[in-house]
């Protein structure tokens, strides 16, 4: 099963643009994990081996890895975390879908 996953870039000198505009490619998904006040999400590892953690609803990279991420969503306020879910609802339909290849290597993760 694929999945998407997202995350904003940088992109300098857009004219009129969206200079952070979320990126989004395809990935094959790997074992879902629970983070924590019924969220959950999946544990990625780019070529590279640098991991990020994406949320299940959106896709959305949420933290560097599982434990982090249970740790912020322990100290984290319900209606924050329902907010932000919305606004990432909002946000990925405007993600660019370029290819896994272009993804790791927008965000330097690629090998070689």
């Amino acid at each position: 099963m694929k999945i998407t996953i997202w995350t904003r870039r940088y992109r300098p000198f857009i004219m009129g643009g969206d200079c952070h505009r979320p990126m989004a490619c395809e990935v094959e998904a790997p074992e879902k994990v629970k983070l924590g006040k019924g969220y959950s999400g999946y544990l990625i590892i780019a070529p590279n081996g640098e991991t990020f953690v994406a949320e299940s609803i959106t896709g959305a990279f949420v933290g560097p890895t599982v434990e982090e991420v249970i740790n912020d969503i322990k100290v984290a306020e319900r209606k924050v975390m329902k907010k932000q879910i919305e606004m990432a609802k909002e946000q990925v339909k405007n993600a660019e879908l370029i290819s896994e290849d272009k993804f790791w290597e927008t965000l330097k993760c690629n090998v070689g």
